[in-house]
């Protein structure tokens, strides 16, 4: 039984200006709170096993602040934990997926053997606002052969259209959230100079993706192509 908890807005600092023109969150505030942290996971628990009665086989946390709400979680619920990555930070061979936020372009891995094929995965990240990220790990876990299930995030921003976006481009995912947030974000002012580096460093990668081996050659081509037109 989880004691009575309210994850709410007290729980969290509001408007940390990390990108000029964007309204961050913090959870830092949550994190530290060892009541607090520990309740949102078992509120978080409780509602996974009730959307999931036939249980899941891992949680795939969505770095950085993902990570540590699906580790708990994981533990919590007695299965796997799998993380994704941003791009050259995980060994071995991977499989990759880009995406943009509003304020950057960047791209997602998953290592090729992290799950089983027919794996039942529930995606976990500290919130949902576009869903961007979630739709890259989702790319990832799904060349695994992965089955992903549901998206769990302790905080919702309604006005970003995350959930919509989820149920139209994947209508078989099941969204958990605790509490919904008013969004405070805004498309920031975007120098084009800065948006071509990134797309020149992500050509790069990918380039060295493929002499190295590190990723799937159907992900790289598929994710140049999508750079190069741009």
């Amino acid at each position: 039984m989880v004691a009575k908890f309210e994850l709410n807005e007290s729980h969290f600092r509001r408007d940390v200006n990390l990108v000029p023109g964007l309204h961050f969150l913090d959870i830092m505030p949550l994190l530290k709170d060892r009541e607090a942290f520990k309740s949102t996971v078992d509120l978080l628990a409780a509602r996974v096993r009730e959307e999931f009665p036939e249980g899941i086989d891992y949680v795939a946390g969505i770095e950085l602040r993902g990570v540590p709400f699906a580790s708990a979680l994981a533990y919590a619920l007695g299965v796997g934990n799998v993380v994704a990555r941003k791009k050259g930070k995980l060994p071995g061979l991977l499989h990759s997926s880009h995406y943009q936020t509003e304020y950057s372009f960047d791209q997602l891995e998953v290592q090729q053997d992290a799950v089983e094929p027919g794996a039942k995965v529930v995606v976990v990240d500290d919130l949902i606002a576009t869903g961007a990220s979630f739709s890259a790990v989702y790319d990832c876990l799904k060349k695994c052969q992965a089955s992903v299930v549901g998206l769990a995030v302790p905080v919702e921003f309604p006005a970003a259209g995350g959930r919509e976006k989820l149920q139209q481009s994947h209508p078989d995912v099941k969204l958990v959230s605790l509490v919904s947030l008013t969004y405070r974000g805004q498309k920031p002012k975007y120098d084009p100079a800065d948006y071509e580096k990134e797309r020149r460093d992500f050509l790069d990668f990918v380039s060295s993706c493929k002499k190295k081996d590190r990723c799937d050659i159907s992900s790289a081509k598929e994710q140049e192509k999508v750079a190069k037109e741009s």
